[in-house]
């Protein structure tokens, strides 16, 4: 009798081995021969069309069920976090050379399904089997701990060949993959296996630029038209922008200040050179006496559109008791 004709028989009357093949379809059939035809002919004994089917569990790429039912298709992934430099460097492997890593990292996290933690990370150059797929997360064998499942964020990598091929897998069928998985080597070894290469994406730049201010001084005077406060009743201000998605632009910056009639009112900006402003003379219901604040905002953008806006204090001090008297 086939073995195909024998798990079908077992299905029709043994309870037991049917229950199997839905919670360990691994265990179930490991002692059997079966090809992917054999695999969709139980999945209809079952009345399983949905994923997972067995054959997505079992491996798509699987020639054949038997002494190895856990063959699955296999994702050879490379890790290059920081966007630049690609190799194979995995804790506890030997004959590897780290390179100068960046401080980026993806973390791995052991079965999100049900809540797990992180479990180490991966770094720039690292590589590792992909070894299954469920919804946004990739299912790979850890680097230094062999025979362990662990998982990543899909949308972090970016497969150099599709990865849809890849059985749908829970956190169980995983961990068995992982046992019987190969650690990843430069060249993917040729067998039953298919493999392609994945790099992770270097993180995405979500933040605007960082703004710094650099006044003539630290202050200004209200305007008199007499010397020597008229000297200081303008104040230069220079902007540096740094931002790794250069180029950068200032969108803006104002000057405001509280007057005596407790409204917050605008000062004249003019620009006078390549990120240099001049702020202007502060005339309407300026302080009298002693020293208040001026407050300059700065916003600025970068390539990507992420915006940042900077608030920094000049203080005002009033001319009168210094050059009118």
């Amino acid at each position: 009798m086939a073995d195909i004709d024998e798990v079908l028989r077992r299905i029709s009357g043994d309870d037991a081995f049917r229950n199997s093949l839905v919670s360990d379809p691994a265990s179930a059939l490991k002692s059997y021969n079966l090809g992917a035809e054999d695999l969709t002919r139980i999945d209809r004994a079952l009345q399983r069309q949905a994923e997972p089917t067995l054959a997505s569990l079992l491996g798509p790429s699987a020639t054949r069920l038997g002494a190895s039912p856990l063959k699955m298709a296999l994702v050879a992934a490379t890790l290059a976090v920081a966007g630049a430099g690609i190799g194979y460097v995995a804790a506890g492997s030997s004959g590897t050379t780290p390179s100068a890593f960046a401080s980026d990292a993806v973390d791995m996290i052991d079965c999100p399904a049900r809540g797990g933690g992180s479990i180490g990370q991966l770094h720039r150059g690292d590589r590792v089997w992909v070894i299954g797929r469920a919804g946004g997360y990739l299912a790979i064998q850890h680097p230094s701990q062999p025979g362990r499942a662990a998982w990543v964020i899909a949308v972090d990598v970016v497969p150099d060949e599709a990865v849809a091929g890849l059985p749908v897998v829970d956190c169980e069928v995983a961990d068995a993959t992982a046992i019987d998985a190969a650690l990843p080597t430069e060249t993917p070894p040729s067998s039953t296996v298919d493999a392609v290469t994945t790099t992770v994406l270097a993180p995405v730049d979500v933040t605007g630029p960082t703004i710094n201010l650099q006044p003539e001084r630290t202050y200004i005077y209200t305007g008199s038209g007499v010397f020597p406060c008229s000297d200081e009743d303008e104040l230069e201000v220079t902007v540096q922008l740094s931002d790794p998605s250069a180029p950068t632009t200032v969108v803006s910056l104002v000057a405001t200040y509280v007057g005596t009639n407790g409204e917050t009112l605008d000062v004249l900006v003019v620009p006078s050179g390549s990120l240099r402003w001049t702020i202007g003379t502060i005339d309407a219901f300026a302080p009298q006496s002693g020293t208040s604040t001026m407050t300059v905002t700065v916003t600025a953008r970068d390539s990507l559109g992420n915006q940042t806006a900077s608030q920094f204090n000049i203080e005002i001090r009033a001319s009168a008791p210094v050059c009118i008297g």
